[in-house]
């Protein structure tokens, strides 16, 4: 996000993909809000939402999307990286 152009666009798909929880859609359109530069941390996402849920529940989130498809880890390293698609699997 940027001040001269402070809007996100987002998939159709992942705004009414009745198989994800609402958790997991603002999970992930919150991620997509992000720079793009930021890179998916666990940490970081935890400490953002630690008023309103715990870690165990932002894991299981994460789970969730990557259950559907719309997060991606890959190891490399004993790295973990995260990757982001607005389209679920079919």
């Amino acid at each position: 996000m940027n001040k001269e152009n402070p809007y996100v666009i987002i998939s159709h798909q992942l705004i009414i993909d009745a198989r994800i929880s609402p958790e997991c859609r603002w999970l992930l359109m919150y991620i997509i809000s992000t720079k793009d530069s930021w890179k998916i941390n666990l940490k970081q996402l935890c400490n953002h939402c630690k008023e309103f849920m715990g870690r165990d529940r932002i894991y299981k989130i994460v789970k969730e999307a990557m259950e559907f498809g719309y997060l991606t880890k890959k190891k490399s390293f004993g790295k973990i990286e995260y990757f982001l698609s607005e389209f679920a699997k079919v």
